[in-house]
């Protein structure tokens, strides 16, 4: 699997490089509790990417991820940025598809 980051141009956007990625975790059956993670290499820098199926995850759950990450694969949570949801975010309410839903 590679991942194609887009480059904003202003007239256009490109995405010129394929990062090939590998998993490190998966969420088994579709949980919104469990977190999906990737990692790829480039530029010498080890990069992982960490999604959630669902933004408002329980502090509780995170922990657990977090911690579970930590104790099979060496990936430490202060290591990651974690993006920050409005309070009430609910999936498609931007306008973006649930191609998950309950």
């Amino acid at each position: 699997m590679k991942m194609y980051p887009a480059i904003d141009l202003k007239c256009m956007t490109i995405a010129p490089v394929g990062m090939k990625m590998q998993p490190v975790m998966f969420p088994a059956e579709d949980s919104r509790t469990e977190f999906r993670v990737d990692f790829c290499e480039a530029m010498g820098k080890k990069m992982y990417f960490v999604f959630a199926l669902d933004p408002n995850m329980s502090e509780e759950d995170k922990k657990k991820n977090f911690d579970l990450l930590e104790k099979e694969n060496g990936v430490m949570k202060e290591w990651l940025h974690e993006v920050q949801w409005e309070n009430g975010y609910t999936v498609g309410s931007t306008g973006e598809p649930d191609i998950n839903p309950k």
